[in-house]
């Protein structure tokens, strides 16, 4: 699944839980994240993965943010 539709799905509740599970706040994830303003380390990839509770995998954060498709 894609990580921005997955994310953007959630009410602005699972957001907050998501976020705090993912040790980041939800409007990092808006800000920075989701328009790929920055690409998060491995690690924080990881996180944003766990914290999707297996509805998002690390290959689907990976590919969100380190693969794009050419214009």
């Amino acid at each position: 699944m894609d990580f921005a539709d997955y994310y953007r799905a959630l009410s602005r509740e699972e957001r907050k839980l998501f976020a705090d599970r993912a040790d980041t706040s939800p409007e990092y994830i808006e800000i920075h994240l989701l328009p790929r303003r920055k690409t998060p380390r491995r690690d924080k990839m990881a996180s944003l993965a766990s914290a999707s509770n297996g509805a998002v995998s690390y290959e689907d954060v990976v590919r969100y943010f380190l693969l794009t498709t050419a214009a």
